[in-house]
């Protein structure tokens, strides 16, 4: 597993041995190896490991159980640095290693969580991987160890990388797109299709501030971005969206306003965005033909949203229906359609979503907010 062996290295292995027999006898230590799900190690006061868990074991292949006996961490990881001058921890890369620092904090008798991206290369092939490390000074009998805690978060960092190289490249692409707009404006065209593409635009800009934020920050800090806006402009933002939507097919989405000029004071694009998915369940509930009815009117001074559809939702699916991820399709990543508006619609906005279902009268959700 490690390049060089015990006796390569000068280790004391019996020295060792006698420290591993410190820890088994250690009801603390043995009851943590045994119950801690994630990756942990001891290591003694020379940066050598003393002991792994199973999680540890299964992760490296070991099959002799004391085979990583006396290495240090990055030789058992494969760390590139880690058999260069001075050995892992003691060469130039080490010095901004986020496992050394925490390793020697430890020692130092300071808990430390710090990230440690490791170069490795294992069966001929490089990559880097990023942990998550923790590390407790932890004394026994006498003796000084550190525990050792390793997480795998390359997935994470992975993505969280990725998702700001989408945001940084799709922002672009609609900049180019507003300026395209512009010039359209000024050629002259079927105007209401200008509008239409227009208001799209628009709407994809917002949609992308608003997941922006949600990707960098709570949720529940949101701060809503308020203007006065009229239910006869919400229909027509909800008309635009579903005009040629592809969702659509040959179902119809009617759209109600029964007081055009009643106004508000709200975050129309949330509101838009909430609404949005309420029309887009119903869609997808409805068979070819049905009609999802939408119904924008004010209640007490309450702006009322209704969406209503044919269909009906089972009772065990009912009970779940704003469940996070819950979803009756087997596709990953499903199942924050319902979850969704419910957390814009109440969490964010400060109002209340709500549905009834029953074979009489089919389905309908409802946003009510006070505005």
């Amino acid at each position: 597993m490690c390049s060089q062996s015990v006796i390569e290295k000068g280790i004391n292995k019996l020295s060792i041995k006698k420290e591993l027999a410190i820890l088994h006898s250690n009801s603390v230590v043995t009851t943590l190896l045994e119950s801690v799900s994630g990756l942990l190690t001891v290591l003694n006061s020379k940066r050598e490991i003393v002991v792994i868990n199973q999680n540890f074991n299964d992760l490296l292949g070991v099959t002799d159980a004391e085979s990583f006996v006396g290495h240090r961490l990055g030789e058992v990881l494969y760390c590139i640095h880690s058999h260069e001058q001075g050995g892992c921890g003691e060469n130039a890369a080490c010095a901004t290693c986020g496992a050394n620092l925490a390793i020697r904090s430890a020692l130092g008798n300071n808990a430390s969580e710090n990230d440690c991206v490791m170069s490795i290369k294992k069966k001929q092939k490089e990559s880097d991987v990023v942990f998550k490390i923790k590390s407790h000074p932890l004394e026994v009998d006498g003796h000084n160890f550190v525990l050792l805690f390793l997480q795998d978060i390359t997935i994470n960092q992975t993505r969280a990388a990725l998702e700001n190289t989408f945001f940084h490249d799709f922002n672009n692409i609609l900049s180019s797109l507003s300026g395209a707009m512009e010039l359209i404006d000024h050629v002259d065209t079927n105007d209401s299709l200008k509008k239409v593409i227009k208001n799209s635009v628009q709407q994809l800009q917002k949609e992308m501030e608003i997941q922006k934020y949600i990707f960098q920050n709570d949720l529940s800090e949101m701060k809503i971005k308020r203007e006065i806006m009229t239910i006869d402009k919400l229909k027509y933002q909800l008309d635009t969206v579903f005009e040629t939507h592809p969702r659509r097919g040959n179902k119809k989405v009617e759209i109600i306003n029964t007081n055009s000029n009643f106004s508000f004071d709200s975050d129309i694009n949330l509101i838009n965005k909430v609404a949005v998915n309420m029309i887009l369940n119903a869609l997808e509930a409805s068979t070819e033909e049905q009609t999802v009815t939408v119904n924008i009117s004010n209640k007490l001074d309450n702006l009322l949203i209704e969406v209503h559809n044919e269909s009906t939702i089972p009772p065990e699916i009912q009970v779940r229906i704003f469940q996070k991820n819950f979803s009756t399709k087997a596709n990953e990543g499903r199942g924050l359609g319902t979850f969704s508006m419910k957390v814009f619609g109440e969490k964010v906005l400060g109002g209340s979503i709500s549905f009834d279902s029953n074979e009489e009268n089919g389905t309908t959700f409802r946003l009510l907010l006070p505005v």
